[in-house]
């Protein structure tokens, strides 16, 4: 690896956030969703007093995808913001930042943004529609865009016989599910979906399909933590992944650094784990404050 790299690793995520300080007031409730899996062969282990053995880790910087419409605080957000945030619903599980790079377990990359949906995906509203799901093949700089070309130069379709308009419509609806297939996998909702075909009556699986369609249709932000195997990357430069945290809530009327300190410590309960499909709960989100962070360097010598 890189020793750069490593020393970029080591400053954003060390004894950097020890000055800082948050508190949160629960004002009010909103649904948060995470979906949490492990890999084959990954397992924490127990001590006999029930708590997780310790695992050392390193942040990564992931992709940041941010949609229009966000709240102000979204984009001011830096990733050196969102690890401070992340640390302490970390070290809940018993995850402690590393100094060491022959001493680190796990790189946890983390990728954060907020979704939508386009309803006019038709009619050229795709351009540059980000199409990044943040699996274990994806990383900084590895999401592709797509577009669709509009059916008209003022961006509206051309007036025209029924077997146009159907034809249109069509489009309209594949380019829409296409989007919130994206979404789904994204987010975490994909395999939730799937599981409505398997309900056993058509009410329960047209009601349950139509509340998660409904919460992907609109905006919601999201983190996506990737853990890899930190000494593999770093003594074999092979990437292997060893579990995967999504977790998102809807992002109308939401501050985005409000919300996130909330959402993390949900979700933390779930890190390095597997949450047998999408797990939602309703959880207080209130005011933050945070205080002032200091860099700390690392360096590999």
């Amino acid at each position: 690896m890189n020793p750069r790299f490593f020393r970029l690793i080591l400053a954003l995520v060390s004894g950097a956030f020890v000055a800082s300080e948050a508190r949160a007031k629960g004002l009010h409730r909103e649904m948060t969703a995470v979906y949490s899996v492990t890999q084959p062969g990954y397992e924490r282990e127990r001590m006999n007093s029930g708590q997780f053995v310790q695992e050392t880790y390193v942040f990564g910087e992931g992709d940041f995808d941010g949609a229009a419409g966000a709240d102000p605080s979204f984009g001011r957000l830096t990733f050196m913001d969102i690890a401070r945030m992340l640390r302490e619903p970390l070290a809940d599980q018993n995850y402690v930042n590393s100094l060491d790079p022959e001493a680190t377990d796990i790189l946890i990359m983390v990728h954060w943004g907020s979704t939508r949906v386009d309803t006019n995906l038709a009619f050229g509203g795709a351009a540059g529609y980000r199409e990044t799901n943040y699996t274990s093949d994806d990383g900084p700089g590895s999401s592709t865009s797509g577009s669709a070309a509009g059916s008209g130069s003022n961006g509206r379709s051309a007036p025209g016989n029924i077997e146009t308009y159907l034809a249109m419509a069509k489009i309209h609806d594949e380019q829409r599910t296409q989007s919130i297939r994206l979404n789904a996998k994204k987010l975490g909702f994909y395999e939730e979906i799937l599981e409505t075909a398997h309900y056993p009556d058509w009410h329960s699986m047209y009601e349950q399909r139509r509340e998660l369609l409904d919460e992907i249709e609109d905006p919601r932000y999201f983190v996506v933590l990737l853990a890899y195997d930190f000494q593999e990357l770093y003594k074999n430069k092979e990437k292997k992944l060893l579990w995967e945290t999504r977790f998102s809530l809807r992002s109308r009327g939401q501050w985005f650094d409000v919300a996130l300190p909330s959402m993390a410590k949900y979700a933390s309960q779930y890190f390095g784990q597997t949450t047998k499909g999408l797990n939602r709960a309703r959880i207080p989100i209130g005011e933050v404050e945070i205080g002032e962070a200091t860099v700390v360097e690392g360096d590999l010598e």
